[in-house]
């Protein structure tokens, strides 16, 4: 079930710069009492671990196979993703399906699909990730438990329309031959 609350944060994704994982070390510089959990691998690799040396609500787990994934979202009350470039954002998806909420840049591909946007939150041009994060945490537990319901239930349709048109094709090949 979802969490009406904010007290810990994850990104999930290679470590580079077009992921802006600068905007998660200021949140978490800024945001004290949220924890942060930075799960991946890449080449900012030493600049993620000596930010988690120095912050203690900070924390890198290093890479992470498909299952110590889906017990990270899981575990976390939000999924955040502030790219300065991301064509979609798979691991967004990942999270609305599991009934989380997920914050994202409009940079974010995700962010532009019509069937998926209600269902995520999105950093304002004017806000930093931290920033974000602090107007969502003025919003009632019960408005953050909607938005996360919300974000499950455009995943399932997003998902049964991928279906459909995969049935619908592949019917159609079978009566070609």
């Amino acid at each position: 079930p979802p969490s009406g609350t904010i007290s810990n944060v994850l990104f999930v994704g290679r470590l580079a710069a077009e992921k802006n994982l600068e905007a998660v070390i200021e949140a978490a510089r800024a945001l004290p009492d949220i924890r942060f959990d930075i799960a991946g691998d890449g080449p900012d690799r030493k600049i993620v671990e000596q930010a988690a040396a120095k912050l203690e609500n900070l924390n890198y787990t290093g890479w992470v196979n498909r299952a110590e994934l889906l017990k990270l979202i899981d575990d976390h009350d939000m999924l955040v993703l502030p790219s300065h470039d991301e064509s979609f954002g798979t691991v967004a998806l990942e999270a609305m399906s599991r009934q989380h909420r997920a914050l994202v840049s409009k940079h974010c591909g995700i962010s532009e699909w019509p069937d998926l946007s209600p269902g995520l939150l999105v950093i304002d041009a004017s806000e930093t990730l931290a920033t974000a994060l602090e107007r969502l945490h003025q919003e009632s537990a019960a408005s953050r438990i909607a938005m996360a319901e919300r974000a499950r239930e455009c995943a399932v349709a997003q998902n049964k329309w991928n279906l459909d048109q995969w049935k619908e094709l592949l019917t159609y090949a079978a009566k070609q031959f």
